[in-house]
């Protein structure tokens, strides 16, 4: 488990908090290396299977080396789709098309195109600096930068990431303006944390093939965790010291080139005790899930956020069983049946990255069933 030392700081003295007890943007001699705010910008509204993108909506289109237009979305544009995966939707500023792209294996990004696309496949073509959706055998042009993660289950289901702020292409993360954050520079004499407001541009970062990076940021440039990192993987930020030269955003996960996931750090936020009760609601089950498909026994699954994996299928005798191991930490679950045809279920709770491994023996596959289910936490 990696040993993290740089995220937010806040000082002790709570004496100034905001009457409201939640929105600290204003209360910058306490807090530092945090995000304080993030415009709502794409406003994304699911009704009966039908997801619209909203009047008034601001996107980005890259245009050309250096360009990138902000349109605001003249009218309601609506999507539905009869598919059975996640995908990302995009917004074309030329025919003014709400529309997504295949499925979260067909985004890219780099200076050459993707081989073989499949049809609605999109590319963000760096050397061009603009957003390409492959139909009917060509590339078009004039798409916006993703907007968002979505999940269809015969029609559409959940809205999973709203890309406010940050997102992500094919290798590549991206920043929108307005975004702002606070960077530490030491205390003040009377003991106070001392930071720089920085307010963010359009900026973009292509990464390498590595699986997992945290990310800083300064508003206008990103960077890995390099200058952080410690032989131990931690950090090298002391929140006595209070002093490095960006703010921590999040973490990006990758796999094959590609990222998979990218966990953005939410505007700070002060917790009250007396709403403990809702705290701990955070890490239990809600009702969103992905089906994932069932591999031999011993496969691997990684987790794409805090949640839990769940597995059910019956026996085909006595003694058959089915089993969730955590990779990470050894922890599991597992259960026998005492006769042919029972159903049998276990789950087990897992954090974002963990692999969680199904182990099970028997060839009935009826009812079988592997889901991740997204704790409550993780829900927009």
């Amino acid at each position: 488990m990696r040993n993290r030392t740089i995220d937010n700081s806040v000082n002790g003295n709570l004496s100034n908090l905001t009457p409201t007890g939640r929105n600290l943007a204003e209360w910058s001699n306490n807090m530092s290396n945090c995000l304080v705010e993030i415009p709502k910008d794409i406003k994304l509204e699911l009704n009966n299977g039908t997801l619209t993108l909203k009047a008034g909506s601001k996107v980005y289109v890259p245009n050309g080396p250096g360009v990138f237009d902000e349109i605001t979305v003249p009218a309601d544009k609506n999507l539905t789709s009869g598919a059975n995966w996640q995908f990302m939707v995009l917004y074309n500023k030329t025919s003014g098309i709400f529309y997504r792209n295949q499925n979260m294996s067909s985004h890219y990004s780099g200076n050459t195109a993707p081989e073989n696309p499949v049809n609605q496949a999109i590319w963000y073509d760096t050397t061009n600096n603009s957003v390409k959706m492959y139909l009917d055998g060509a590339w078009t042009s004039d798409w916006s930068f993703p907007l968002a993660v979505i999940t269809a289950t015969g029609s559409i289901s959940s809205i999973d990431q709203v890309f406010n702020g940050f997102g992500y292409i094919g290798s590549t993360i991206f920043a929108l303006p307005g975004v702002k954050g606070l960077i530490p520079k030491g205390r003040n004499d009377n003991g106070t944390l001392k930071s720089i407001l920085w307010t963010s541009s359009v900026a973009i970062k292509t990464f390498d093939d590595s699986t997992e990076d945290e990310i800083v940021f300064n508003g206008t440039t990103f960077e890995v965790n390099s200058r952080y990192k410690l032989e131990n993987d931690g950090f090298l930020y002391d929140s006595s010291d209070n002093v490095v030269n960006s703010t921590f955003i999040g973490t990006i996960s990758k796999s094959s080139g590609v990222i998979s996931n990218f966990r953005i750090k939410t505007v700070f936020q002060a917790l009250d005790y007396n709403e403990k009760m809702d705290i701990c609601s955070w890490s239990m089950p809600s009702s969103k899930y992905v089906i994932l498909t069932v591999g031999s026994s011993g496969t691997g699954y990684v987790a794409p956020a805090n949640g839990y994996l769940f597995f059910k299928r019956r026996s085909s005798t006595e003694g058959n069983y089915i089993e969730i191991k955590d990779m990470d930490d050894g922890l599991s679950t597992i259960i026998y049946a005492a006769d042919g045809d029972n159903l049998m279920g276990v789950f087990l709770p897992l954090r974002q990255g963990q692999t969680g491994a199904i182990y099970y023996s028997g060839t009935n596959t009826n009812d079988q069933e592997l889901r991740f289910v997204y704790a409550e936490g993780e829900i927009l």
